[in-house]
């Protein structure tokens, strides 16, 4: 599950980092500052990696404290 979150960051990463150029490659004479909120808003979502960081905080959720690894 750590791996996953780990995964999950990268991937959050990614995704802006490629939205960034891209505004950059599209618009060569923006600000930095301009890059930025369109790598937020741009064509590869930021947040669709979250989806694996939830499902780890659900899976380790549904671990926290069972019986069976106690043992």
């Amino acid at each position: 599950m750590g791996i996953i979150i780990l995964g999950t960051l990268f991937g959050v990463y990614q995704h802006l980092e490629h939205n960034y150029y891209f505004a950059l490659e599209i618009s060569p004479n923006i600000t930095t500052w301009q890059a930025v909120i369109e790598a937020l808003y741009g064509g590869s979502p930021f947040l669709a990696p979250g989806v694996f960081f939830l499902g780890a905080i659900l899976a380790y959720a549904a671990t926290w404290k069972h019986p069976e690894l106690n043992r």
